[in-house]
């Protein structure tokens, strides 16, 4: 794989034994360009440090064949960071995150109005493990949901499919 891999933590940090590090250990010992940085504060983040960190990890790495893989808040940070941008920050992104999250993701890329977002939320619980993804459509100058909410590779393997409910926070 040519390219570098940029995974960002989410609250706690990823200290030893969690599966972040675990991941970059794993994917150094292969010979892979892997960052890993620790944000400050992990367990009372601030928003512009933590950008802070991920400008400073990003200067000189290619976005071309750049892998970023985010956790939870991470995730969030990644998304502050993206709607910032002059420009294109990465080549994949993975955000491993919660069902609002996902929400947040579809509003902003699909131009979504508040109606229209909770419509999809209403309709059924993002699956545990499941997967949405888009892809740039050069037609429109945007990116397009490819799928959503995709339980396939867990099906594929005979897994169980699982949703966990949001906690009511408002009627739906």
């Amino acid at each position: 794989m040519k390219g570098s891999i940029l995974i960002v933590h989410g609250l706690g940090g990823s200290g030893p034994g969690h599966w972040q590090t675990w991941l970059a250990e794993s994917l150094a010992t292969r010979g892979l360009d892997v960052h890993n940085p620790d944000l400050p504060s992990p367990d009372k983040p601030s928003l512009e440090p933590w950008l802070a960190t991920l400008e400073s990890e990003l200067e000189g790495l290619d976005p071309e064949g750049l892998v970023v893989l985010c956790h939870s808040l991470g995730s969030v940070t990644w998304l502050h960071l993206a709607a910032r941008a002059q420009g294109r920050l990465a080549e994949r992104v993975l955000l491993v995150a919660h069902q609002v999250v996902v929400l947040l993701v579809r509003y902003v890329l699909e131009g979504m109005d508040e109606h229209q977002v909770l419509a999809v939320d209403a309709e059924a619980e993002v699956i545990n493990c499941s997967v949405t993804s888009y892809v740039y459509d050069k037609d429109v100058g945007r990116m397009a949901l490819e799928r959503y909410n995709e339980a396939t590779p867990l099906e594929e393997q005979d897994e169980t499919v699982t949703a966990e409910p949001d906690a009511p926070g408002a009627p739906r």
